[in-house]
């Protein structure tokens, strides 16, 4: 299942700010590689047109980090 969270929430569960996700985010939107290290995280579009906001999965941070953890 899938929990989408905000930028600010993934860059405060990562420890960065959010414009660091902002900034790593390659040209199609689809993953974010952030300080050197292989963080991979698919970015979502939500919603449509202008108001488009990215949205980030908290599993698969959460996954990310304690797999680097070990």
């Amino acid at each position: 299942m899938i929990n989408l969270i905000t930028t600010r929430e993934a860059a405060r569960l990562i420890g960065v700010d959010p414009r660091t996700l902002r900034k790593y985010e390659t040209p199609d939107g689809l993953w974010c590689v952030v300080l050197g290290y292989t963080y991979r995280f698919r970015v979502y579009q939500y919603g449509g047109g202008l108001r488009a906001t990215r949205r980030y999965d908290r599993t698969e941070i959460l996954r990310t980090l304690q797999r680097l953890a070990n």
